[in-house]
C-alpha cells in the first residue's frame, strides 16, 4: 500500500512509511450512527443470561468519547524550563568512572592514577584521551562543520554539526576506541539497522564517513586512525534523562504515552529481526517538533535476534539479571524488560529499588514501600509483566505490550481527567448482559446470573475452526455444544467454546463443560483465555473464591483489560467483600460506560455501604443511549430511599429524582405505566413516613426541602391523597390485584369528618 502523504513515494510496511515514516491511515472509527456499535454484541452468548433478575442481550451506548490512538498518546510540548543545547560545557570529558583504556582496557585517565585526560595509560604506556576528538570548527568528510560535541555513548562521541550539501544540521556519531574490532563492528551494526529501520519513532540515519585521528605516541611518532561515523538527523529536544533531572519522577499518563510510542519502535525493529538491547531514559528524546514526539536517538547496541554474541552495550540498572549475573544472550524477552525498568525510572525515584547488582533481587519495591505502585494496581501489574522473572511469563511481543499498556493508559487517562476514555478489545467482546437491574428486587436482587453475563472471549481468529464458530453465533448453547462438539478434527478453540456453551447451558451440560475446561487446562495451565473461562465456571458454580484466583491471573497477563476486572468485581460482590468489589466497579465504570453492569454492580455495593447519593450518581451516569437507561434512572430514584429507616430523612437528591416518575417525563418514557405507579407509590409512601415522624431534617444539609412532590403537598394530609389515588390507578392497571390495591388505596384515604 502507497503512503498516504502528498508527494510520498514510500510504501507502507508494518503500519508505517518506510521512506517519510509517516503511520498508515487508520480506519474509520465504528461509532457513527450508519454502523454498529464495538460494544453491540452478536456473539453465541447473546441470549444465554436467564438468572434470576438478569437481562438478556447486549449494551448498546456504544463506546462514547472513544479516542483514537494518536489523540490517546499525544506529548505535552516540552516544558520551558528544560536548557538550551547551548548548555554543554565548553571543554567536554568522559567521566572518570567510563575511562579506560583500549589497549589493555584497565582504568586509565582517572584520579587515582594519572588523571589528565590527554596522557598514556599507567598500566601499558598506550595514548589515551578521554577529550572528543573533533573539536568546534573541525570539517569532517570536507563538507561536515563540527560545532560541538553534545554527548558521549558507550560506542563514543557524539557531535553537532552542519552538512554543507544537504543544507541541514546533522548528528556525528563515533567510535571512542577506533582499535576496538568489536565496537567498531557494532557501530557498522547500528548502521545498517538504522538504514532499515524507517519509523517515526526512530531516528534516521543517512550514511557512514570515515575522519582521520592521529594520535602521538611515547616514542614521538605520529600514528593515524581512520575513525568511523555515523550521520544521522539532529532531532532537537531532550532526553527522558534530561526531563528526569529537571522535574523529577513522571506522571503514571505520561510515562505510558512514553512507552507506548517506545514499543512502536521496538516492535518496529524486532519485525525486522533487530534487538535494541540499550534502552534507557537517555536513549529516548522527547522532540520539538509540533506536535512533539519521541524518538529512539541511539541504536548502537543493536544486533540480530540469532546473533550469538553474549556481549552487550546496555547499562546494568536497566538489564535483564539474566544478561548480566548469566551472560545470556539477548532476547526479545530482554528487550522487554528494558522497557519495564525504563518506564519504572520515569515514575519511581531509584532509591526506592533494591540493589540491582544482587542476583535474586526483584526488579521492583513493593508497594508498601511506593505509594504509586499501591495506587495504580493496573500500572504495577504492567510493570510485573515486563519484569518477570520467567521469561514465558512477560509480554510475548512488544506489540502486545502496546496493547495492553494502551488498556491501561485509557484507565489512566480516564480517572485523571474524569471522563470516559473507551477502547475497543481484541481480547473479549461486550458484557453479555446486566443483572440486578430489575427495578422490583433492586438493590436486594439476586446475583445467580453474575457470571453468565460477564463479556465473553473474542474468537481466536487463527484458529481452523474459527470461521465455523462465527457462523454458528446465534445459536442457543445447548445447540451450539452439540454441533461444536460434533465437529471432526476438534481445534484448541472448537473445545473451549463447546466448554463454555456447557457452562451456560447449565444442569448436566454445566458438570460436563466444566470437566472439559479441565482437561484443557492440564496443557495450557496458565493460558489466560482458559483461566478466564474457568473463572466463568467457578463463578457460575457458586464459587467466587475460586473464581478470583483464576481473574488474578487473567489480569496480571492482561492489566489493560477490563472484562478481568469486572469479573473481579462480581466475585468480591459475591463474597460480600463489596468495598474490593468497590473499587473494580469503579475503575471499569470510569473508563468505559459501555460496560453497565459495573454501574449496577457500584450501585448496589454503595447502596450495602450505606453511600446512597454515590450509588445514586453512579446509575444516573449510565448514558441515555444504553437499553438501561430507564431501569438505571428507576434505580436511582430507589437507591435514595429503599431498604432506608422510614424516620430518617431521605437522601440527598430524593426530591429531585422522584420528580421524573410524572406523567410524561422523557427521561422515564420507556417505563412500563403500572412500575411507574407502583414506584410512585413507593416514593410516596417513603415521604408519607418521614412527614409522619416530624420531618427531621440535618441542619448542614444543603439541599431545599420543596413544598410538594409529584404534584402532592408535602403534608400528611397531601400525601395520602397523591397514595389512594396512584394505588386506584394501580387496582385498574392490574386486575390480578386490584382488591389488594383498593383495599390500599382505602387505608390510605383522607377521612372527612361531620
Amino acid at each position: 500500500m502507497r503512503c498516504a502523504k502528498p508527494d510520498c513515494p514510500g510504501l507502507i510496511d508494518d503500519g508505517y512509511c518506510q521512506h517519510c515514516g509517516d503511520p498508515a491511515p487508520t480506519q474509520p472509527p465504528l461509532t457513527s450512527p450508519e454502523q454498529p456499535s464495538p460494544n453491540e454484541h452478536t456473539g453465541p452468548s447473546a441470549s444465554t443470561n436467564s438468572g434470576p433478575g438478569a437481562s438478556t442481550g447486549s449494551t448498546t451506548p456504544g463506546m462514547s468519547g472513544l479516542r483514537s490512538r494518536d489523540d490517546l498518546t499525544a506529548l505535552p510540548p516540552l516544558p520551558d524550563s528544560t536548557p538550551p543545547d547551548d548548555a554543554e560545557p565548553d571543554d567536554p570529558l568522559v567521566p572518570e568512572r567510563k575511562r579506560f583504556c583500549h589497549e589493555c582496557r584497565k582504568p586509565a585517565g582517572r584520579a587515582a592514577g594519572n588523571g589528565e585526560p590527554d596522557n598514556f595509560c599507567t598500566n601499558c604506556g598506550a595514548p589515551v584521551s578521554f577529550r572528543p576528538p573533533l573539536r568546534p570548527g573541525d570539517v569532517a568528510a570536507d563538507h561536515f562543520h563540527i560545532d560541538r560535541a553534545i554527548g558521549h555513548g558507550g560506542l563514543g562521541w557524539v557531535y553537532r554539526a552542519w552538512d554543507d550539501v544537504l543544507k541541514i544540521p546533522v548528528v556525528l556519531k563515533g567510535l571512542m576506541d577506533p582499535d576496538d574490532p568489536q565496537g567498531r563492528q557494532a557501530a557498522t551494526a547500528e548502521l545498517e539497522a538504522l538504514a532499515r529501520a524507517q519509523h517515526r519513532n526512530i531516528v534516521r540515519v543517512y550514511r557512514k564517513i570515515e575522519h582521520p585521528l592521529r594520535r602521538q605516541r611515547r616514542d614521538g611518532s605520529l600514528h593515524t586512525t581512520e575513525i568511523d561515523y555515523i550521520v544521522m538527523d539532529y532531532v532537537p529536544g531532550r532526553t527522558l534523562k534530561e526531563l528526569l533531572a529537571a522535574g523529577g519522577p513522571m506522571p503514571v499518563g505520561l510515562a505510558l504515552r512514553y512507552t507506548i510510542k517506545i514499543l512502536d519502535a521496538l516492535q518496529h525493529l524486532h519485525g525486522r529481526q533487530l534487538l535494541y538491547c540499550d534502552l534507557a531514559p537517555d536513549q529516548v528524546i522527547h522532540t520539538n517538533d509540533e506536535p512533539a514526539d519521541v524518538r529512539l536517538i541511539d541504536l548502537g547496541a543493536v544486533r540480530r535476534v540469532d546473533s550469538d554474541d553474549v556481549h552487550t552495550y546496555g547499562k546494568l540498572w536497566y538489564q535483564d539479571p539474566e544478561i548480566t549475573h548469566h551472560h545470556t544472550r539477548p532476547t526479545i524477552a530482554t528487550d522487554l524488560y528494558t522497557v519495564g525498568r525504563t518506564v519504572a525510572r520515569l515514575c519511581i525515584p531509584p532509591k526506592t529499588f533494591p540493589n540491582h547488582e544482587l542476583e535474586g533481587e526483584p526488579p521492583l519495591p513493593k508497594p508498601d514501600r511506593v505509594p504509586l505502585l499501591a495506587e495504580h494496581d493496573s500500572f504495577h501489574r504492567l510493570l510485573w509483566r515486563f519484569l518477570h522473572k520467567d521469561h514465558a511469563r512477560r509480554f510475548a511481543s512488544a506489540a502486545e505490550a502496546a496493547v495492553q499498556a494502551e488498556g491501561v493508559l485509557r484507565e489512566e487517562t480516564a480517572r485523571t481527567e474524569d471522563k470516559p476514555c473507551p477502547g475497543p478489545s481484541t481480547l473479549f467482546g461486550p458484557e453479555v448482559g446486566v443483572v440486578g437491574a430489575d427495578p422490583t428486587s433492586f438493590p436486594r436482587g439476586q446475583l445467580d446470573g453474575l457470571a453468565l453475563a460477564l463479556p465473553d472471549l473474542q474468537v481466536d481468529l487463527s484458529d481452523p475452526h474459527a470461521g465455523l464458530i462465527a457462523a454458528l453465533a446465534t445459536m442457543s448453547p445447548s445447540d451450539l455444544r452439540r454441533e461444536l462438539r460434533s465437529v471432526p478434527g476438534p481445534s484448541p478453540e472448537s473445545r473451549l467454546r463447546a466448554a463454555l456453551a456447557g457452562i451456560r447451558a447449565g444442569d448436566a451440560d454445566r458438570v460436563a463443560g466444566q470437566a472439559e475446561l479441565d482437561e484443557l487446562s492440564n496443557d495450557r495451565p496458565r493460558d489466560p483465555r482458559l483461566l478466564y473461562a474457568r473463572g466463568v465456571a467457578a463463578l457460575a458454580d457458586d464459587q467466587p473464591g475460586t473464581a478470583s484466583r483464576h481473574f488474578t491471573v487473567v489480569l496480571d497477563a492482561w492489566p489493560g483489560e477490563l472484562a478481568p476486572k469486572l469479573a473481579l468485581g462480581a466475585c468480591a460482590e459475591r463474597r460480600e467483600r463489596r468495598d474490593v468489589a468497590v473499587g473494580h466497579y469503579q475503575t471499569v465504570w470510569r473508563t468505559d460506560r459501555s460496560y453497565v453492569s459495573a454501574a449496577f454492580g457500584l450501585a448496589r455495593c454503595l447502596v450495602a455501604l450505606d453511600d446512597r447519593v454515590g450509588a445514586a450518581e453512579a446509575l444516573e451516569s449510565v448514558p441515555e443511549t444504553s437499553r438501561y437507561a430507564t431501569a438505571a434512572r428507576v434505580g436511582a430514584i430507589l437507591a435514595r430511599e429503599r431498604d432506608q429507616d422510614p424516620r430518617e430523612p431521605p437522601a440527598d437528591g430524593f426530591f429531585t429524582a422522584a420528580e421524573q416518575l410524572r406523567p410524561g417525563n422523557a427521561a422515564l418514557a420507556d417505563l412500563d405505566e403500572r412500575q411507574r405507579q407502583q414506584i410512585t407509590a413507593e416514593v410516596l409512601e417513603r415521604a408519607l413516613s418521614w412527614v409522619g415522624a416530624g420531618k427531621p431534617w440535618p441542619p448542614d444539609r444543603g439541599e431545599r426541602v420543596p413544598e410538594a412532590l409529584l404534584g402532592h403537598p408535602l403534608t400528611v394530609h397531601g400525601l395520602r391523597d397523591g397514595l389512594e389515588h396512584t394505588y386506584r390507578n394501580l387496582g385498574a392497571l392490574d386486575p390480578h390485584k386490584r382488591i389488594e390495591y383498593i383495599d390500599h388505596a382505602n387505608m390510605r384515604r383522607n377521612r372527612s369528618w361531620w
